[in-house]
């Protein structure tokens, strides 16, 4: 994974950056994706999150063959956004005293990461169409309208959660 700067220079160039960050992104939450499932006494939550793991470990997969496809450079560049999402998440688990109350922090941490994927999918999906990338785009667009469903689910979650934190205390 490269973690040094280049020059975007293009449309095309910031569309590859684009793609090597979400495959960082993919892949990172392909493997902390289950440590949400642990943290959540939940059920439904927790058989969610692992339902996303394995989405996130198939979007990477279509992400990789686009960047191959785009670039002769496929590696992953770190999401540094994606990482700091998962570490606060991590604070605020170990901060939480009552299980209602991490199980809505881990659902808040989740939505964090899926409104930051929508709008990271949704930019470059745009990229891809006006540099006439038409079958990028459509498996782009794709994902992005799996992640808005997957973060519907998640609020539809808590509004079943949230007052039982709330009672918590």
């Amino acid at each position: 994974m490269k973690l040094m700067s280049e020059k975007i220079r293009d449309l095309e160039s910031l569309y590859v950056r684009h793609l090597r960050m979400l495959l960082s992104a993919a892949e990172l939450i392909a493997i902390k994706t289950p440590f949400m499932a642990e943290n959540t006494s939940d059920a439904e939550l927790r058989k969610l999150f692992q339902g996303y793991a394995l989405r996130s470990r198939d979007q990477s997969t279509v992400i990789r063959g686009l960047l191959e496809r785009a670039s002769s450079d496929s590696d992953p560049m770190k999401c540094r956004v994606v990482y700091a999402l998962f570490d606060e998440a991590e604070d605020f688990i170990r901060d939480a005293s009552h299980d209602e109350v991490r199980n809505a922090i881990v659902i808040a941490a989740a939505q964090r990461i899926k409104h930051y994927e929508i709008a990271i999918y949704g930019a470059t999906t745009e990229f891809a169409r006006v540099l006439g990338r038409d079958e990028d785009a459509r498996k782009l667009e794709k994902i992005t309208e799996d992640e808005r469903a997957e973060e519907q689910q998640l609020s539809n979650i808590a509004e079943r959660i949230n007052p039982s934190a709330k009672k918590a205390a």
